[in-house]
């Protein structure tokens, strides 16, 4: 009897590592998709203001080199 409860607080062992290991990996998983929801944020304000940026028409070169 004491070899299966040496195995079972073994497995029991392992078990709780593997919960904490998760329970990180889910912590984890939610900061990087809140990041994510930032940068969208940030994505949709700048996309929204109006900056007065406009982009520059460029002329043709004339194909003499000078």
């Amino acid at each position: 009897m004491f070899f299966i409860g040496k195995h079972v607080a073994a497995y029991e062992e392992f078990y709780r590592k593997l919960g904490v290991s998760l329970g990180t990996s889910v912590s984890h998983y939610n900061a990087g998709y809140k990041e994510l929801g930032k940068i969208d944020k940030d994505v949709y304000r700048i996309s929204e203001s109006k900056i007065g940026i406009e982009p520059e028409l460029l002329e043709k070169p004339s194909g003499e080199l000078t």
